[in-house]
């Protein structure tokens, strides 16, 4: 993809840190040859396990961690241009907002901070944002009476005045209820549709696969999967066979029929499983088919849908080691 067309293009990035009380006793790598590209008018979701290097990487295309090494471009420039930070809307996952401001002074403040919305349109601008949240009828209380999921929809309106051209969200529904974790999927679909591209750090992966076009699962500070999450594939098949007599002949019309279908073991007495993605049913019904028609014994034939959780259990598994990050 030209560069043009991203809103993100990260390159090998990497990160080292030292640590301990002697620093040149000991170093650890938080990212390590990380690539990430997110284009234009999508919502690109961030996944992978605690210490896996994801606020790292987030950090580092903010400009607010140096690299170790690699390059980072953002919106087709430098984050460090003040122009290229003021089109950029970021909501970190651990923030404080100040007690002592009611929502709008908040929101005040950070639209003479972003530089994004005209002095003529501050008042608007702050109007529609603090509606598009829910929280116009607490406009004038001050921040410190409000519940952790005001203050995190009041960090959202903050990243979102004026439609900057990419917003980085890390964990943007961690303290909201299901009312609001629906408002704030509303709300990057809509930024979607306004051609706004989306970072989209959560753990939460029924929310990723419910708004987001592509999915990067990050490990040990690499990305290990990149995942479209387009309509066709939502709705392809996850096929298992189990077969006797399985000759050549017949896998390989499997493998014609249905690319994705390879054979993933063997066992005594000629029996062989076969799995892989299928596009529909129409292709289960060709696969058994041919099964049966050269000769083979189907023993077994299931199908299910692959989820995103299915996806990422299967990438990262169930390695808790101890992070990099």
């Amino acid at each position: 993809m030209e560069s043009s067309q991203l809103a993100i293009d990260a390159r090998g990035l990497v990160k080292h840190y030292r640590r301990g009380v002697r620093a040149g006793l000991r170093r650890s790598t938080a990212v390590d040859g990380l690539d990430l590209q997110v284009a234009r008018g999508t919502v690109h979701g961030l996944l992978g396990p605690n210490g896996a290097g994801k606020t790292t990487t987030i950090h580092m295309l903010l400009g607010l961690v140096r690299p170790s090494a690699g390059s980072v471009d953002v919106l087709g420039g430098s984050i460090r241009d003040a122009a290229i930070r003021a089109q950029v809307g970021y909501v970190p996952e651990k923030f404080e907002l100040p007690p002592f401001l009611t929502a709008r002074g908040f929101l005040e403040l950070h639209a003479r901070l972003q530089g994004r919305v005209a002095r003529s349109e501050r008042a608007r601008e702050i109007e529609r944002v603090l509606e598009r949240v829910s929280l116009r009828s607490r406009s004038e209380d001050p921040i410190s009476t409000l519940s952790k999921g005001m203050q995190q929809r009041l960090a959202i309106a903050q990243a979102i005045l004026g439609t900057p051209q990419l917003v980085i969200l890390d964990e943007p529904t961690s303290a909201l209820d299901p009312v609001g974790r629906r408002d704030v999927r509303d709300l990057v679909l809509d930024l979607r549709r306004q051609g706004v591209a989306v970072l989209l750090n959560s753990h939460l992966l029924s929310e990723v696969e419910q708004v987001c076009d592509d999915v990067a699962i990050i490990e040990h500070g690499r990305v290990v999967r990149e995942h479209a999450l387009e309509p066709q594939q939502d709705s392809a098949l996850q096929l298992r066979l189990r077969v006797r007599d399985c000759s050549p002949a017949i896998a390989a019309h499997v493998t014609r029929i249905a690319p994705g279908v390879v054979i993933t073991g063997q066992e005594p007495g000629d029996i062989a499983e076969l799995a892989g993605r299928v596009a529909s049913e129409d292709d289960v019904a060709a696969i058994a088919a041919a099964v049966i028609g050269g000769g083979g014994r189907l023993l077994r034939l299931t199908t299910d849908t692959e989820s995103l959780e299915d996806l990422f259990l299967r990438v990262v598994g169930d390695d808790t080691s101890e992070a990099t990050s």
